[in-house]
């Protein structure tokens, strides 16, 4: 396909301030990547920035998303990870490639529209080559969308963060994108999943009334527990580490996951 000129995007003018505006696209710079996103993730950090909950935003008017999936349409000078008409994934960190800086988009009164060197609320974007990804044949579209973020923070978290000794109590507060990640990266590292779901099934009828997000316990042996959020149970039942992620959105390593030291 011709590489389009325009595109239409969620444009942050100001706190709370979300428009869907036609911008158009500037030509590519070295490193960077004409990109037709299909799937878009939402992260926490983008609702912290629409709520004004981050300081200053000094790039105001801006893009933002930093999580999808999509297909090149076009690369400028230097682009040599991916070609046109590959599916690639679109993610925050950092990869091999070109570290292309951020662009900007003009609007149809004329303002500059700011985006970083990934964004992905729009139906076009211009992406740095070292924020995509190849994405591998047969993976589905919804299922690459997760590796740009979710999947990439969870198993991080544990992977990377935790370092909890083999007999701590692990708490996944939240069942969402990162969650789920991080809560599949455990059961890898050897906790028994049948036992878990046979308890969580009993359990989440048990405290179905208590409070208002899930909570899945994990500790050393398989012993599992599912409630619902009370800071009360989270005292009595974690006695080591604790892990939050966020289930009501794929949220970003930087802002919504904590690790509790021993207490």
């Amino acid at each position: 396909m011709n590489a389009p000129r325009v595109c239409t995007a969620a444009v942050l003018r100001g706190t709370g301030d979300l428009r869907i505006e036609d911008l158009e696209i500037p030509d590519l710079g070295f490193g960077q990547v004409l990109v037709k996103v299909r799937y878009s993730g939402v992260c926490r950090s983008q609702l912290m920035e629409f709520r004004g909950l981050r300081g200053n935003d000094r790039w105001l008017p801006h893009l933002f998303g930093h999580e999808g999936f999509g297909e090149v349409i076009e690369v400028g000078q230097g682009v040599t990870k991916v070609a046109t008409g590959d599916n690639v994934v679109m993610g925050w960190i950092a990869g091999s490639g070109v570290d292309a800086p951020g662009t900007q988009f003009r609007s149809g009164d004329g303002t500059v529209v700011n985006a970083g060197p990934i964004t992905t609320f729009s139906n076009f974007t211009v992406a740095s080559e070292n924020r995509l990804t190849r994405a591998p044949s047969g993976l589905a579209p919804d299922v690459a969308v997760l590796y740009g973020c979710a999947l990439l923070t969870g198993a991080g978290i544990v992977l990377n963060e935790m370092n909890a000794p083999q007999n701590a109590r692990i708490g996944v507060l939240g069942l969402g994108g990162v969650g789920l990640s991080a809560l599949m990266t455990l059961i890898s590292m050897g906790f028994n999943m049948m036992r878990k779901l046979w308890l969580m099934m009993r359990e989440m009828k048990k405290f179905r009334n208590v409070g208002s997000q899930l909570f899945v316990f994990l500790q050393a042996r398989s012993k599992v527990v599912m409630v619902r959020e009370s800071m009360l149970l989270t005292r009595l039942f974690l006695k080591h580490r604790f892990l939050i992620a966020h289930s009501n959105c794929w949220s970003g390593r930087h802002s919504n996951y904590t690790a509790l030291p021993k207490h």
